[in-house]
């Protein structure tokens, strides 16, 4: 018998013609967007080659070296009309002879090679050409070719000029402080500064500005910029007013000076060390304060006759208050402030190196000043 079975087949599936359809989706959308930037550059490409005319359309006033003017009437082409603007401007070689740079009524002058790296060494005729081609097409129009100048400017040259001579010109913000005038062998005050700078966008303007001017001088001669001014960036954490107080001894004259934000409000005859045991020079700090101070033997050649110890009383060396000078660094000394009842010292280097201040005045000056407050002896 024979077998009449149809032969069975696979029926194409979904997931096949979905691939297909895709795949082909695909190809349309890639072709699609390839039209499109194909097109956008071609019409791109029209717009800026019809931009610039070929010839002035309409006449057009220029305004060019020393802002003297002339007309390029219509139907110049761009090859009469860069002819006209080289006779006008009579070299195509800028020759900038010196450069100021103004920064807060001060001139610095560039030097060579940063002049000669602001600009190409050739004026760019071709780009002031176009602008006076474009503008044409507006009757009656103007032109500052002046300014044309600009699109030569080497921007990373003029930036390397701004941050050198922006930091040149920098002024560090400063406190106030406390001085030494050797010369009225008193204390000043150095005044708080602001720290100020000129700013760099200012620095850019002025400079391009000044190329204009080059360029109306017939890109030759000097050019200045306008004065720069510094602006305010930082300012001091210490004024004046936030002086505190600090002691000064001019071992010659035999006088102390106590000052407050830079003002003396006391003042004292004292006495010094004699010849042999002088009081010494130096920067110190007002340690521990006594009131009615024992007064301990040191164990030196000018106290060997001396007792151990001398309590508070009439006879007491260091009078009726004492303040101990340690050095800067907070290690002690042997040296004092302290009160005298031996008024006739006052005045005189007889004492074994501290500083004798009378014991009527002593008490005034022990309450005004706090531990810690610097003494200078000069």
């Amino acid at each position: 018998m024979l077998n009449t079975t149809k032969p069975f087949k696979v029926p194409p599936t979904r997931k096949s013609h979905t691939c297909n359809s895709q795949y082909y989706l695909f190809f349309l959308l890639f072709t699609l967007i390839l039209s499109v930037v194909f097109f956008a550059i071609l019409s791109s490409t029209n717009v800026a080659a019809a931009s610039v005319p070929r010839s002035i359309e309409s006449t057009v006033t220029v305004i060019g070296l020393r802002d003297r003017r002339f007309d390029v009437p219509t139907g110049t082409s761009r090859s009469q009309l860069i002819s006209t603007l080289r006779s006008h401007y009579g070299t195509a070689a800028p020759d900038l002879r010196r450069f100021n740079l103004r920064i807060a009524g001060t001139n610095i002058r560039l030097t060579s090679a940063e002049r000669n790296s602001l600009t190409r060494s050739r004026i760019n005729f071709d780009h002031k050409a176009d602008a006076i081609l474009t503008a044409s097409r507006n009757p009656n129009s103007r032109v500052n070719a002046n300014r044309a100048i600009l699109r030569g400017l080497n921007a990373r040259a003029v930036d390397r000029i701004v941050d050198k001579y922006r930091e040149q010109t920098r002024i560090t913000r400063r406190d106030a402080a406390y001085r030494y005038n050797s010369r009225t062998r008193r204390i000043e005050v150095r005044p708080a500064r602001n720290g100020r700078v000129a700013p760099r966008g200012d620095m850019r303007r002025a400079i391009r500005n000044a190329m204009v001017q080059f360029a109306t001088q017939g890109y030759r001669g000097t050019v200045t910029t306008r004065n720069i001014r510094r602006s305010t960036i930082s300012e001091p954490r210490v004024q004046r007013r936030d002086l505190g107080k600090i002691i000064l001894v001019v071992r010659s004259e035999r006088r102390l000076f106590l000052y407050n934000r830079g003002q003396i409000v006391q003042r004292h005859r004292v006495a010094v060390g004699r010849p042999g045991n002088s009081t010494p020079r130096g920067d110190f700090v007002i340690g521990a304060k006594r009131r009615n101070p024992t007064w301990g033997n040191p164990n030196r050649p000018w106290s060997r006759n001396m007792p151990q110890r001398i309590g508070p009383g009439p006879n007491n060396p260091l009078g009726i208050r004492a303040m101990n000078l340690n050095r800067a660094n907070g290690s002690s000394t042997l040296l004092r402030i302290h009160g005298t009842s031996n008024t006739s010292s006052i005045g005189r280097a007889p004492s074994a190196g501290c500083i004798r201040v009378a014991n009527n005045q002593i008490v005034r000056l022990f309450n005004a000043t706090p531990s810690g407050t610097r003494v200078w002896i000069r």
